[in-house]
Formats: C-alpha cells, structure tokens, sequence
C-alpha cells in the first residue's frame, strides 16, 4: 500500500515538475526521490561523479536521518520492556 505511492512520486513514473508545487516540496524527503534522479543521470545520461555527488549526499544524509530515529525508537521501545 505504501510502495506505488512513493514510486509514484518519486519520479520514476512521471515528471516531478508535473506535480503540485506542495507535493514537489513533500517528495524531498523521499529516498526514492534522489535515487531516481541519481539513476536516471548515471544510466541515462552517463554522468559522472563530479554531476551526481548532490544526490548521493542527499540520500545518505536522509538516510542517517532516518537511521538516527529508528534507532532512537528502537532503544525506547526496548526501554519500556
């Protein structure tokens, strides 16, 4: 129930720009957001290195963001136990 939407809007599927503005905003705190882009560039366009390293910075910055809070959740959890 949760995937087709994030594919969705990840921009996979469809451009991002033919989004509404308040969705193009939501979606940047999506992984699959910057993986897309950064696939699309690589296979694509053949980018290299110096042209993706924006969105290889932005998904493991969000990832570790997302790390950190499972892990936060995980520990309080456990501490409740």
């Amino acid at each position: 129930m949760v995937i087709i939407p994030i594919i969705m809007l990840s921009g996979d599927m469809g451009a991002i720009e033919s989004q509404p503005d308040i969705v193009q905003r939501l979606t940047t705190a999506l992984l699959s957001r910057h993986f897309c882009a950064f696939a699309k560039a690589v296979v694509f366009r053949g980018a290299g290195l110096n042209t993706v390293w924006v969105q290889l910075v932005l998904m493991g910055g969000l990832g570790l963001v997302f790390f950190v809070a499972s892990l936060a959740l995980f520990r309080r959890s456990m501490s409740f136990s």
